[in-house]
């Protein structure tokens, strides 16, 4: 009994022992003033500042400087089905010869639908002035913009252009908040920034990322002046975002939001902006002019890769060369040869065709930039003075005196109730005809409608405007004239 008793004094002095020796060693290996049950980071989810950890990022001023300045668009088109039914009628020789007076005959009937969507748009004045995309307003018959505060106004399209896939709105309000503009040539990859819309329908949302890259050209854009230089982020941005703000940690400008890269629909990791430098250039030309004042350089080019840069002897393989020059094109003026390479436009270095287009879409007719080129290996300074797609530096007229000058005609918009009488959701009207093309090569006649130009639907003049000024060499009209049965067609020659 008496060694049963010193064997259980024996455990429990060892058991003591133990205990110390752990209680002593965990002591040392832990800092005394870090508690065991912190040692798992936590924290409230608060906004305090004093609790970030050093060097965090910052949002909330950014998206309170720029929330207020992102609205959310409302559109609504009305599109018109011509559908077939049946009216009754009487027919008192078939009841004559006791077939039944009732008879029914197939008659056309117009139905109307009536469309809806949304997207986001940017304030970029205090009296009113809204940029968006192209593809946000497009078609439609009415526009409704909604601001942060829940207040609604009808807006009205100053201009658009599909070739970089912007339209500006305006609306009658004052001392609105807007968002000034910053030089996007001065954000690099890895930029945070903050993408401002409605996805959803879901108003005011903020998302954040990285400048993923910059100057990507994804070929959304159907146009053949297309401008894509975008910035790609990783900021989340779904339906309805298109024509939203991406903006830098000032809450600045950068872009407009305008697509993803999804299989889906829904944001997958990538989402595409207009760069803030292309953004302001065509706001101001479309509520200045009425028309974007492009500028060319009369060129056909191609980019660098291994294979042409050791055809050209030449020991880089980045960067655009000339393979043609146009006859009467700001180019030819200024002595550039084809095989020429084009490595920077007034001292801002050019790695692809989008930058250089990025960079070109920033002047007007008559401007003169400095292209570095190198030739036969070497590099040579040349000014060149811009000039507009007719060859010269003059500032293009608005879209009216455009068309009348170019064709010698007038043409008017129809009306929702006149598409509505003609069954058709596109269509404008030939208004007079005067001097021009379309007198010299057709024998069309006053209030023709057309419905299409060079196979596209035509509902205003804008549209017609933006077919125009991409046609080459002729343009196909197609259309009506109401009242009569069938299509015409006619064929301009546009040289």
């Amino acid at each position: 009994m008496k060694k049963i008793g010193n064997l259980i004094l024996a455990a429990i002095l060892g058991s003591a022992i133990s205990l110390g020796i752990n209680f002593y060693l965990q002591k040392d290996s832990h800092p005394q003033n870090t508690p065991a049950q912190y040692t798992v980071p936590a924290k409230f989810t608060n906004n305090s500042k004093k609790y970030m950890a050093a060097g965090a990022v910052d949002f909330s001023q950014a998206a309170e400087k720029s929330v207020h300045a992102v609205v959310h668009i409302k559109s609504a088109s009305v599109v018109n089905h011509l559908v077939y039914g049946y009216q009754k009628y009487y027919d008192p020789l078939a009841e004559l010869f006791g077939l039944g007076g009732e008879r029914y005959s197939r008659v056309p009937q117009n139905k109307q639908e009536l469309r809806l969507a949304s997207g986001s748009g940017v304030i970029i004045s205090s009296d009113g002035y809204i940029v968006t995309n192209n593809h946000v307003i497009e078609d439609a018959d009415e526009l409704e913009v909604v601001t942060n505060d829940n207040k609604s106004f009808k807006a009205k399209v100053i201009g658009t252009d599909p070739s970089t896939d912007l339209a500006v709105l305006k609306i009658d309000a004052q001392n609105l908040p807007y968002l000034q503009f910053a030089n996007s040539d001065d954000i690099n990859v890895g930029d945070w920034v903050l993408a401002v819309g409605n996805p959803f329908n879901l108003s005011s949302t903020v998302t954040a990322g990285i400048v993923s890259a910059k100057a990507r050209n994804i070929n959304i854009l159907k146009e053949r002046t297309a401008i894509e230089s975008f910035i790609q982020t990783d900021a989340a941005v779904n339906p309805g975002n298109s024509g939203g703000a991406l903006v830098n940690l000032n809450g600045d400008l950068i872009g407009v939001n305008s697509a993803i890269a999804s299989p889906t629909g829904a944001f997958a990791g990538y989402s595409f902006a207009i760069p803030s430098n292309i953004v302001a250039k065509v706001t101001e030309d479309l509520i200045k002019f009425g028309v974007v004042q492009r500028a060319f350089l009369g060129v056909q080019l191609a980019e660098l890769d291994a294979q042409s840069a050791q055809d050209l002897g030449i020991d880089r393989t980045q960067g655009v060369y000339i393979v043609n020059v146009a006859p009467n094109g700001a180019a030819k003026d200024a002595h550039l040869k084809p095989n020429d390479v084009i490595s920077k436009v007034n001292n801002k270095e050019i790695k692809s065709q989008s930058q250089l287009l990025e960079q070109l879409s920033q002047f007007r007719p008559g401007d003169q930039i400095n292209l570095e080129i190198i030739r036969n290996n070497k590099s040579i300074n040349v000014p060149v003075v811009l000039k507009n797609r007719e060859g010269t530096t003059e500032i293009v007229k608005n879209d009216a005196e455009y068309i009348f000058n170019k064709l010698g005609i007038r043409l008017k918009e129809l009306t929702a109730d006149e598409r509505a009488q003609y069954s058709i959701n596109s269509g404008i009207l030939v208004e007079s005809i005067g001097k021009g093309k379309i007198k010299e090569s057709t024998k069309m006649q006053e209030g023709f409608v057309i419905l299409k130009a060079n196979g596209k639907s035509v509902k205003n003049k804008k549209q017609f405007m933006d077919i125009l000024r991409n046609s080459e060499g002729s343009l196909l009209l197609e259309g009506f004239y109401p009242g009569y049965y069938g299509q015409y067609y006619y064929v301009i020659n546009l040289k």
